[in-house]
């Protein structure tokens, strides 16, 4: 009688990702992916290496400020306010004032009644001062305030800063300048 052919065990697909190899090479082929795509959608970053000598951070340089009429600098001040006094111009006096220096701060104002007293805060670049301005003049509906530092407390080279309150029977009006602001 012929012989029938032996057996053969047919090994399919899954058995064979199934087995013990088949895993361990499945973890491997996903690891390969995954690294991949890992140093693919990664930033890349340079690191600058520097030898000898490390350099400091520069020193912020002060903005430079031109005056706009001999040694002053005016400011145009506009607000959009109902009733009281309204600061229409602010001028100092040199305009790049240093410490020790004397610094004159002059307000125009325009209301319908007398302003009754205008006080400011001005930040330096260490300092805050409360200042009080003093009345100057009067004609029709404007007025000139003005306060003057005989000798500036601090230097203004960073830190240069008015806000200026101006009080009246009808309200209170608001403004300031900053030549220079961090």
């Amino acid at each position: 009688m012929p012989s029938r052919p032996s057996a053969k065990k047919h090994v399919g697909l899954i058995d064979q990702i199934l087995s013990p190899l088949g895993v361990i090479s499945l973890i491997i082929l996903i690891g390969i992916i995954s690294g991949g795509l890992y140093l693919f959608a990664r930033p890349s970053y340079t690191k600058n290496i520097t030898i000898g000598k490390v350099q400091p951070t520069p020193t912020p340089t002060p903005t430079t400020l031109l005056p706009d009429d001999g040694t002053k600098g005016t400011y145009s001040v506009s607000a959009n306010q109902r009733g009281g006094p309204r600061i229409n111009k602010i001028v100092f006096d040199p305009f790049n004032a240093q410490k020790n220096q004397p610094l004159t701060i002059t307000i125009y104002i325009s209301n319908e009644s007398p302003v009754d007293k205008v006080s400011g805060i001005f930040k330096m670049d260490s300092l805050s001062e409360n200042v009080s301005f003093k009345h100057i003049s009067r004609t029709d509906k404007s007025e000139v305030w003005q306060f003057v530092f005989p000798s500036l407390p601090d230097t203004v080279l960073y830190n240069y800063v008015l806000d200026i309150t101006a009080n009246a029977a009808n309200g209170t009006g608001f403004g300031g300048a900053a030549p220079r602001s961090r």
